[in-house]
């Protein structure tokens, strides 16, 4: 299995770059073996964050970070599709969602997913390296989906928050929850960012639960949130490159 993953890998650096012009701002589409496939940079030349990126359903490479590839089991059927969500400096985040049977199991699974992946290091963030643990606690505790699943009880703390809300059979959330996250547009001087949570059992497989909120850009990260901007990477414009982004969440001041 490990193999073919790997074999999958050096197929997708091995297309190369070759042949293709990279604008100044937006992001380029081609057809390669009847498929669809996006590039981009990410932006940040001068701080050596400027990442080739290269991405279908199938895939999606940053320089030679493999950001996610489809992966096929034995004795398993099943599909993937994952689609780049928003990219900023060095972060990368995208939706992926699976279904599948394996041989011996009780019913199919389905299950839908945000990930952001630092492309300098080819690890999972949190967004607690990104920004305030602060800020973000008091962001969650102003949505009305977080208050209902804390049912009354009052965290002091988001690690308190995080351990202490139940989303139910709805939507799953914990502390690696924070891995699960996408940026969608900028208002002033803040970000507007997507959680994404997964279904909380089986009998609900397959639902998936977005939770937008306002966080302020850090200093550092100004920059690379306006090219972001600039370049139409965050998410409220890469959706047009989507047929499944849900428009009816709606952001409060």
């Amino acid at each position: 299995m490990l193999i073919r993953i790997l074999m999958s890998i050096l197929m997708f650096i091995s297309l190369g770059y070759t042949g293709f012009v990279f604008c100044d701002s937006g992001i380029k589409q081609i057809t390669h073996s009847a498929k669809i496939v996006y590039l981009a940079k990410s932006g940040l030349a001068e701080t050596g964050d400027d990442w080739d990126i290269r991405w279908s359903t199938d895939y999606a490479i940053a320089g030679r970070t493999v950001i996610y590839v489809e992966q096929k089991y034995d004795d398993t059927e099943s599909s993937f599709v994952g689609e780049i969500y928003s990219i900023v400096g060095p972060y990368i985040s995208h939706k992926g969602t699976s279904d599948g049977y394996s041989k011996g199991a009780a019913h199919p699974w389905h299950i839908s997913y945000f990930e952001t992946i630092n492309m300098q290091t080819g690890k999972k963030v949190k967004l607690t390296e990104i920004f305030d643990s602060k800020a973000i606690y008091k962001a969650l505790l102003k949505d009305k989906v977080v208050r209902r699943a804390l049912r009354g009880k009052a965290p002091k703390n988001l690690k308190e928050l995080l351990k202490q809300a139940d989303g139910g059979c709805e939507f799953s959330i914990h502390e690696d929850s924070l891995e699960n996250f996408a940026f969608h547009h900028i208002k002033h001087d803040k970000v507007a960012v997507r959680l994404g949570l997964p279904n909380g059992c089986e009998v609900m497989r397959g639902n998936f639960t977005q939770i937008g909120f306002y966080l302020k850009i850090p200093k550092n990260m100004k920059k690379a949130f306006k090219i972001a901007h600039q370049k139409k990477l965050l998410m409220h414009n890469m959706a047009k490159l989507r047929y499944d982004l849900d428009p009816t969440l709606q952001y409060g001041d």
